[in-house]
């Protein structure tokens, strides 16, 4: 049987590898991505079946930055997504979860990293 492929973005180096070591240990196949034009790309290019995307794929520092929210939203519509950020508001949930005009939604999920795996 397949492992079960997830694609794990995030800019933040020390977060990326230790959250997909412990995701490896867990069974899952997990792809790396640190930018937004690596997660673009994995997603366009690769059979993912989840796709866990930083928020701020960016930048930690910048308050308008929601690239990870953007990729969700604009990128590979049918790979499910969850939006995972230290930073996050209700709203950026709201528009993470929201239905699209196409009945889709952004990402399945929005979780905070502190609450972990």
């Amino acid at each position: 049987m397949a492992k079960t492929t997830l694609l794990l973005a995030d800019n933040n180096p020390d977060y990326l590898e230790s959250t997909a070591s412990e995701l490896e240990k867990a069974g899952f196949k997990v792809i790396r991505a640190r930018t937004p034009d690596e997660t673009r790309r994995a997603l366009l290019q690769k059979r993912i079946d989840l796709a866990l995307l930083d928020m701020r794929l960016t930048n930690d520092e910048d308050d308008t930055d929601t690239s990870g929210l953007e990729i969700a939203k604009t990128v590979a519509p049918l790979v499910p997504k969850v939006i995972v950020s230290e930073w996050g508001s209700f709203e950026d949930a709201r528009t993470a979860l929201g239905r699209k005009a196409d009945g889709l939604s952004a990402a399945v999920g929005f979780v905070k990293k502190r609450e972990g795996l």
